[in-house]
């Protein structure tokens, strides 16, 4: 397939087992891409989680730099020594996200995979066709994302098997824990964040590393512009 690639970034609780955030971006090793995906999971969400834990990876440092900010702003009185706002680790490491991966794969990932391949193997793709690139990703993306969205809410509803000897909770759907903590004997550890200091932090951020669409924009601007013509003329021949 060339160059092309769809890469794919989550946001797994640990406590509770959801999946918070499942996306497709076009480049999961820009910093600036990773922290426009961090911030929509804060105003999503409402706050930032106690501590962040990321692979070690070019990409983190602009989430990790919002995560320590709002850290530092909103409960200065928790020791960052005890609880500090990030940890990277080695991918290896990290086995909770790692975990993830490999029931993304056996769910939806083998099925995407074929289906992507087809117009490979019957020849309606040419990887060297800046437009059949384009034409890629208009087409595909989408479809990948409905795909991750299907897995986020299985993942989040289905129940996970009573474990006696598990430290964590076992025996729940991950949405029942990170809604309703308290009944599972947790607490939640939510930091919340109000509005306008998350609108300020954009604000900061866009200037600093650019704007949404320079960092998760998955079409040239030419594309653009001719899919916008296209579809322009298209409703004038269809309309009634």
């Amino acid at each position: 397939m060339g160059s092309l690639s769809i890469p794919i970034y989550a946001y797994h609780n640990k406590w509770s087992g959801a999946v918070l955030k499942l996306c497709a971006i076009p480049d999961a090793h820009k910093p600036g891409a990773i922290r426009h995906l961090y911030l929509d999971l804060v105003q999503e969400r409402g706050g930032i989680p106690l501590q962040l834990t990321t692979d070690k990876g070019s990409e983190i440092g602009w989430q990790t730099t919002v995560q320590s900010i709002f850290r530092e702003v909103y409960v200065p009185h928790i020791d960052t020594e005890i609880y500090p706002p990030s940890v990277a680790l080695p991918s290896t490491c990290n086995m909770i996200i790692e975990s993830l991966w490999w029931w993304l794969c056996e769910k939806v990932g083998l099925n995407i995979k074929d289906m992507i391949l087809v117009g490979k193997h019957e020849h309606c793709f040419h990887a060297h066709d800046p437009l059949h690139h384009d034409l890629f990703y208009w087409i595909f993306v989408p479809l990948i994302q409905q795909e991750l969205d299907w897995f986020r809410d299985y993942w989040n509803n289905h129940k996970i098997h009573k474990q006696a000897n598990k430290e964590m909770i076992s025996g729940h759907s991950p949405d029942d824990a990170l809604h309703h903590p308290s009944l599972f004997h947790g607490t939640s550890c939510l930091v919340c964040i109000p509005e306008d200091a998350q609108a300020e932090m954009w604000n900061i951020l866009d200037k600093e590393v650019g704007q949404r669409d320079e960092h998760l924009s998955w079409y040239s601007t030419e594309f653009c512009a001719g899919l916008q013509l296209y579809m322009k003329h298209l409703v004038l021949l269809t309309a009634p």
